[in-house]
């Protein structure tokens, strides 16, 4: 249980609370910067460590009518984005994983050293892809396909519609395509992405 907080965040939970707004900001401002600092020790990414430290607020902001007014905010707020960066974490491994064995057993069919060379040019490719989306295009691909997230549990957390959700997954999958046109392999080439949650192949793409 976190310890009890002095007045002025007590007085901060029940603005919030109340759906103040500007309160509400004054929590972001105040914790955002070394909420970030404690993800990105973990994740190593500042983007993706942006996002963790932003989602936590989105929660908290999401749940604000339930929030305990002796919270100590500053113990909740730091806790709460090494959690979300370690389940990142700990998504990311399993999904690299995951992809790198589906590889791997493509590589084992040709035993063939420069299909490996093309392999990690084309997984460079694929993050440089991914990294030069806009930010939110960028966090709902993630959400969606890295994280095994629905379009209606990504509204609800994003709060936006879910057609919101389908035109971004479109544009961030004809963006993709797109910039994997410029690999060219002596042969055909399949590369997936995983969905964590259901264990099966969400993207592939065929190179010629």
């Amino acid at each position: 249980m976190f310890a009890t907080l002095n007045s002025e965040d007590v007085l901060l939970i029940r603005k919030i609370k109340g759906g103040d707004e500007r309160a509400f900001q004054q929590l972001f401002d105040t914790y955002y910067p070394s909420m970030l600092l404690s993800a990105n020790r973990i994740l190593r990414d500042k983007a993706v460590s942006q996002d963790a430290a932003q989602d936590v607020f989105v929660l908290l902001w999401n749940g604000r009518s339930k929030l305990d007014e002796k919270l100590n905010l500053k113990a909740y707020l730091n806790r709460a984005v090494v959690n979300k960066a370690l389940t990142i974490l700990k998504k990311r491994k399993r999904n690299v994983g995951e992809s790198e064995d589906l590889l791997r057993r493509e590589f084992s069919k040709e035993d063939n050293s420069q299909l490996r060379i093309e392999g990690n040019e084309l997984k460079g490719l694929i993050n440089k892809a991914i990294d030069s989306m806009p930010e939110k295009r960028r966090l709902i691909f993630t959400l969606c396909r890295l994280e095994g997230r629905s379009h209606k549990e990504i509204a609800e957390k994003l709060n936006i519609s879910t057609k919101t959700i389908e035109n971004q997954m479109t544009a961030a999958l004809k963006h993709l395509r797109a910039a994997l046109k410029q690999f060219r392999g002596p042969c055909s080439f399949f590369l997936f992405i995983t969905n964590a949650a259901i264990g099966a192949s969400l993207l592939s793409v065929v190179l010629y």
